[in-house]
């Protein structure tokens, strides 16, 4: 039986975005596609990372990519459960940062991929963390792509289990990230030890179209905890973005109405334009997604 009691602390969401190009040649940066009405890719997978219950985002990018995607998301965004659970959700809320992790410009198109954005953002959520105090370090890593759709709310039935002794590897039709289909999984700071040796010892400078199964090789999927989603949706091509807009799970990714950008200035909180008066009325009744 899984054990589920807490044995993480500090649980590190990582969303890498950066690495080669998809093949949907849009003129914005793949991330930022729409899954609907004013609601981008990259936008869904910081909310998913949330609704994990993740204490910390990192999104792993190019930095010529980060002003807009960074006025897009903002400094940080409610955690989903907190505005559930609260009746008076502007009041009692929970914040969790986001920070933006720009690649080494000695790693660019030598070793940037986006399985190899994982272990980079995991090295950089260590390392920031560790100066501030060596008790808030991640224990743990939530792998959240932009590039799949997966149903939120069985994310969130897992915020627990993500929190255990064991890592979990969401599945699909009996596939997972090591079948290069971007599904979400976990992996603890020893395992991103093992994997970056042996990155460092197997592949040269140049590898910049290293698959998740090439990267996370040494990973043992019998250690992990498997987990069965619904449904998931793959958007790294036209015909399977064209596939899921047309689906109708699309219409279970609405923008939710709290999402908001927020930013910090000289420790000030500054919200942009604000919640409304219909968003703040709104926010009391929201449930969780389906």
């Amino acid at each position: 039986m899984i054990e589920t009691n807490r044995y993480v602390d500090h649980l590190a969401g990582i969303i890498p975005i950066a690495g080669q190009p998809l093949d949907l040649n849009m003129p914005w940066h793949d991330s930022l596609m729409p899954i609907h009405n004013n609601y981008h890719a990259i936008e869904r997978a910081v909310h998913t990372a949330a609704t994990a219950g993740c204490n910390t985002i990192w999104i792993v990018m190019y930095r010529e990519s980060q002003p807009i995607i960074r006025q897009k998301l903002g400094e940080w965004i409610y955690d989903p459960e907190s505005v559930w659970q609260n009746p008076y959700p502007w009041l009692q809320v929970k914040q969790v940062p986001i920070y933006y992790v720009s690649i080494n410009t000695l790693d660019r198109k030598r070793r940037d991929s986006l399985a190899w954005s994982c272990l980079y953002g995991a090295k950089a959520a260590s390392r920031t963390c560790l100066k501030v105090s060596k008790w808030i370090l991640p224990k743990r890593f939530l792998v959240i792509s932009p590039y799949s759709i997966v149903p939120e709310k069985q994310i969130q039935q897992c915020r627990k289990l993500l929190r255990g002794k064991h890592d979990i590897a969401f599945r699909f039709e009996g596939s997972t990230f090591k079948d290069n289909n971007y599904a979400p999984f976990t992996f603890s700071d020893s395992v991103y030890r093992e994997c970056s040796i042996h990155f460092r010892d197997k592949y040269s400078g140049n590898e910049t179209k290293k698959t998740f199964a090439d990267i996370f090789e040494p990973v043992n999927l019998d250690k992990y905890a498997k987990v069965d989603i619904d449904w998931m949706y793959r958007i790294d091509d036209w015909d399977s973005y064209a596939k899921f807009i047309s689906s109708e799970h699309n219409k279970l990714c609405k923008r939710p109405k709290y999402m908001v950008t927020h930013k910090w200035f000289n420790f000030v909180k500054d919200t942009g334009e604000g919640l409304t008066e219909e968003q703040i009325a709104a926010i009391g009744t929201l449930e969780a997604p389906e």
